[in-house]
């Protein structure tokens, strides 16, 4: 028998009422829940095998859960329309496939969107608009494969971006242009083979930035160059050898400045050992190599 939680038991001592199930069918009663607390306005109904967003969630919700059901898409004439209160929008874990444009529009005070677990495809313009408050966004772990220019557009507010384990191929400028806001940026572990130079120029407030486990060359400084600093970077488990020679006398020199920091994935080729046999066989050699660079860069 599953252990039982904090849910259970206040469930089991009458704390919480129990709303009707609608259409929908519990499957497992250790592991259901379905509750609406009227004081801190939570609705909670999980593992139900819901299809689509359900009609009676209370529309002074504040925090709305619905994750690990079986809903397939978000409509402009679903329920969720009437969620005009709700801050927290949890529908993780779910068979979503189709956001229709326009139909979160009405989530006028949402602040967090989480849509991670599903079977998203495509982020079109307009899934997200009118999300101006919205300040965490989670599409981790979907199947995307390509963000349509101006798809965050309307996203002022959004201060952390998850888009890790999807199929991202390629990743362009416009793909996250006007998020100015933007702390953190996860895009790591997709099968991005190509992102274009000045990408990331425009986010203008990033701290922290996840690329790593992709297929592109995460080494090219030109990428990170015009980021704000202190910047914490997760780079991919590269080699240095002598066509990055640059590439490593840069890291080293933001290395020693402090502005740039690193996850406990990025390469080991900080060591001096590795530097040498990428960049040639002394020391000295790297030493004078790296003092050339940055020379003319400031230049």
């Amino acid at each position: 028998m599953p252990k039982l939680s904090v849910h259970h038991v206040l469930l089991l001592w009458g704390l919480i009422p129990v709303l009707p199930a609608v259409d929908s069918v519990c499957t497992d009663q250790y592991w259901c829940f379905d509750f609406y607390n009227n004081v801190t306005n939570k609705f909670h109904r999980t593992w139900w095998n819901l299809t689509e967003v359900p009609p009676d969630i209370p529309a002074e919700a504040v925090r709305v859960d619905l994750h690990r059901n079986l809903i397939t898409h978000i409509l402009v004439d679903s329920m969720i329309r009437n969620l005009s209160a709700c801050t927290h929008l949890i529908l993780s874990n779910n068979k979503i496939s189709f956001i229709q444009e326009g139909s979160l529009m009405h989530l006028t005070s949402l602040t967090q969107l989480k849509l991670e677990g599903n079977l998203l495809k495509t982020l079109k313009y307009g899934m997200f608009a009118a999300l101006f408050d919205l300040e965490i966004l989670d599409l981790s772990r979907n199947i995307i494969s390509t963000i349509q220019p101006g798809t965050f557009i309307d996203c002022l507010s959004l201060m952390r971006l998850y888009l890790q384990r999807n199929a991202l191929t390629t990743i362009a400028p416009d793909k996250f242009r006007g998020l100015s806001y933007l702390t953190t940026l996860d895009i790591a572990r997709n099968n991005i083979t190509f992102v274009e130079n000045r990408t990331f120029d425009h986010l203008y407030s990033v701290k922290r930035l996840e690329v790593q486990e992709n297929n592109f060359n995460t080494w090219n400084p030109d990428l990170y160059v015009n980021l704000p600093r202190p910047l914490f970077l997760s780079l991919s488990r590269l080699e240095p050898n002598s066509k990055n020679c640059s590439s490593v006398c840069w890291y080293r020199h933001e290395l020693h400045h402090g502005t740039l920091s690193f996850s406990s994935l990025a390469p080991t080729c900080f060591s001096k050992a590795r530097w040498f046999s990428a960049c040639g066989d002394s020391g000295e050699y790297v030493d004078t190599t790296c003092l050339f660079l940055e020379q003319t860069r400031k230049q």
